[in-house]
C-alpha cells in the first residue's frame, strides 16, 4: 500500500491534500481485495476522460482501478465545483465527481474502503445521482428471497450495493445475480436471486462398535488435547447384576481405546464437567429394583486417571446436570424415586445443598440460558416444569404437560431458543414435542409421532440444525426452515441415547445400546432433488 502526502495548504476553506492515505498505487493497478485506511477525507484529482470515467460509488468489493495518472487541482472554477459536491455527500461513502473536460475529483470519506472503478458511464451527476439540483435517485427497497437474506445496502439510496444470501441448509440459483447496485436509472442491477434446499441424503458408516452393558448414556470430552468417552453401563446381563463397570475410553488416533474401569450400580447417567481446568466426571447411580437410596459419585482427574472425589447420596439418580452461575460450579441431580431433586453448589471443596425442587418420577434436567437468565427444566413423568434462576434461587416459570417425559434438548436456532421432549409415554406411543420461545414462555411449536423415546440428540451440519431420536425407531429429522422433517432411519438396535462429537473435523455419532454400541462417521452421500 502507497500513499503521498500533498503539503498545500487547503483551497476554498476545505482540507485539500491532495493524495491522502488514498488506495494504493491510484495511477496503477490496485489488485482485488485492496483497501485504504481513511482519516477524515481525501481529494484526488484524476486526469483522464470525461467520457470514460464517471461518478460512482467505492463503498462496494474491491476490483481493478483504470491507471491513470494523478493532477493537483488548480483552478477556482474547479475547487468550487469541489466544494459543491462536498455539501452534498451526507454519508460514509467514495464517489467520482466530473469537474471538467480532462479532470475528475476522487472524494473519499469514512473508514477502510476498496477501490472498484464501476463500468457505467455517465457525466456531471451529483454524489446522491441527481443532476445538478434536482431530486436524489432512488430505488425500490429489495426484499431478501425465501429461505434467504440480504445485507449491505437494500434501502434503495443510490450508489448502495446490495448482497443476497441464503439461510442454512439452501443455496442460490444459478440465474441472477447475488450482489446489486442502486443505478442512477433509479433501479437495482441486475435480476434476483432464488435460494432453493440443498438436500442431501447422509452417509452413516460404522466406524466402531463397542461392547457395552445395557448402555444409558455417552459423554465426549478432551484431555490434554485428546479426545475422550466415557459410557454409563447400567445392567450386566450374563450375571444379571446392576454392579457394574462403566467404563473411559481414549482415542489412539485410530479410534477409541478401553482406558480406564469404574464401578457403579445401574448407572444410567455420566456428566462431565472441568473446575479449575481439571477434568471430573459425575455418574449418576440409581441402584438395584429393592434399594434405590444409594451414592452417586464424582470423580476428579489426577493426571493419570478419574479417582474418587465425592460422595452424594441419591435416591434412583437419573441424571446429573452440571451449569455454572457467576463462574461457580453447580450440578443438578434427578431423584426419580423422591419426592425431591436438588441443586448443589461448589465450595470450594465440594459441592453442597442449594435448593431442593418437588419432582415426580424425574428423568433429567436441561440447564440453559434464555436472553442471558439461566433456566432449569425438570422432566416429570408428567406435568413437567421450567424454572428460572432470579439471582438467589430457582423460581417456577412454566408447566408443560407431559407423558412420560425422558429427556429435555436444548438449542437454538436463528438465536431463538428451542426445547425437545421425549415423551416415553410408559413404553407407548406418543407425541414427542418440540417448544419455542416467544418471549415469555415456551410455546408448543411440533408434534413428532414417536415410540418409546427417551432421547434427543441436536447437532448441526453445515449450519442445518438437525435432530436424532432415540427410540424403537432411530430417526434423523433435519429443519426445512419451518420445522423438522425426518431425513433417514439407522438401521441399528434401540438406542437410549444419541452423542453428537467431532474428532480431526470427522462428525462421529455414538449410540448407546445394550450389547454392542455403533460409533457412526456422518458424511454427505448424495445431492437430492426436492
Amino acid at each position: 500500500m502507497t500513499s503521498s502526502k500533498n503539503t498545500s495548504p487547503a483551497l476554498g476553506g476545505l482540507p485539500f491534500p491532495g493524495v491522502h492515505d488514498t488506495p494504493a498505487g491510484i495511477g496503477a493497478e490496485v489488485a482485488d481485495g485492496a483497501t485504504s485506511q481513511v482519516r477524515d477525507k481525501s481529494y484526488l484529482v484524476i486526469e483522464g476522460s470525461t467520457a470514460d470515467v464517471a461518478e460512482t460509488d467505492f463503498g462496494c468489493a474491491p476490483g481493478a482501478l483504470r491507471r491513470l495518472p494523478t493532477q493537483p487541482v488548480a483552478a477556482k472554477e474547479d475547487v468550487a465545483r469541489l466544494e459543491a459536491s462536498l455539501r452534498i455527500l451526507h454519508r460514509r461513502r467514495c464517489c467520482q465527481r466530473v469537474l471538467g473536460v480532462g479532470l475528475v475529483v476522487l472524494i473519499i470519506t469514512g473508514a477502510a474502503v476498496g477501490a472498484v472503478l464501476a463500468s457505467r458511464r455517465g457525466s456531471g451527476g451529483q454524489a446522491d445521482g441527481s443532476d445538478d439540483g434536482g431530486s436524489p435517485v432512488t430505488c425500490a427497497p429489495l426484499s431478501p428471497p425465501i429461505h434467504g437474506r440480504i445485507s449491505g445496502g437494500c434501502s434503495g439510496t443510490y450508489g448502495d450495493v446490495c448482497t443476497s444470501t441464503c439461510n442454512p441448509g439452501h443455496v442460490l440459483s444459478s440465474v441472477g445475480d447475488a450482489v446489486r447496485t442502486c443505478g442512477q436509472d433509479g433501479a437495482y442491477s441486475g435480476v434476483a436471486k432464488a435460494c432453493s434446499a440443498s438436500c442431501y441424503l447422509l452417509s452413516a458408516s460404522i466406524t466402531q462398535s463397542i461392547p457395552t452393558r445395557a448402555a444409558r448414556h455417552w459423554v465426549a470430552f478432551e484431555i490434554a488435547g485428546t479426545p475422550h468417552l466415557a459410557i454409563a453401563n447400567y445392567f450386566d446381563p450374563a450375571r444379571a447384576c446392576y454392579t457394574v463397570d462403566s467404563v473411559v475410553y481414549r482415542w489412539d488416533g485410530i479410534g477409541f481405546a478401553w482406558l480406564q474401569n469404574i464401578q457403579t450400580v445401574g448407572a444410567l447417567d455420566v456428566e462431565y464437567f472441568a473446575i479449575h481446568d481439571t477434568p471430573h466426571l459425575a455418574f449418576a447411580n440409581t441402584g438395584n429394583i429393592t434399594h434405590r437410596n444409594i451414592d452417586s459419585v464424582i470423580y476428579r482427574w489426577d493426571g493419570t486417571a478419574f479417582a474418587h472425589m465425592q460422595a452424594i447420596l441419591t435416591v434412583g439418580a437419573y441424571a446429573w446436570e452440571h451449569f455454572t452461575i457467576n463462574g461457580t460450579p453447580h450440578l443438578a441431580v434427578a431423584n426419580s424415586v423422591a419426592t425431591n431433586s436438588v441443586v448443589y453448589r461448589w465450595n470450594g471443596t465440594k459441592f453442597s445443598h442449594l435448593q431442593n425442587f418437588t419432582t415426580t418420577l424425574v428423568r433429567d434436567w436441561a440447564a440453559f440460558e434464555v436472553d442471558g437468565t439461566l433456566h432449569l427444566a425438570a422432566a416429570n413423568f408428567y406435568d413437567s416444569v421450567i424454572y428460572r434462576w432470579d439471582g438467589a434461587r430457582f423460581i417456577h416459570l412454566q408447566d408443560i404437560a407431559t407423558i412420560g417425559a425422558f429427556d429435555w434438548e436444548h438449542f437454538e436456532i436463528d438465536g431463538t431458543a428451542h426445547l425437545a421432549v421425549a415423551n416415553w409415554n410408559g413404553g407407548g406411543s406418543a407425541n414427542s414435542v418440540i417448544y419455542r420461545w416467544n418471549g415469555t414462555a415456551f410455546a408448543r411449536m411440533q408434534d413428532i409421532p414417536t415410540d418409546e423415546a427417551v432421547g434427543w440428540e441436536y447437532f448441526s451440519i453445515d449450519g442445518v440444525p438437525h435432530l436424532a431420536l432415540a427410540s424403537t425407531n432411530n430417526t434423523l429429522y433435519r429443519w426445512d426452515e419451518t420445522k423438522f422433517a425426518p431425513l433417514q432411519d439407522f438401521s441399528t438396535a434401540p438406542s437410549t441415547s444419541w452423542l453428537y462429537f467431532e474428532v480431526a473435523g470427522v462428525r462421529l455419532l455414538v449410540g448407546a445400546s445394550f450389547e454392542l454400541s455403533p460409533i457412526y462417521e456422518l458424511s454427505i452421500a448424495a445431492q437430492c432433488r426436492q
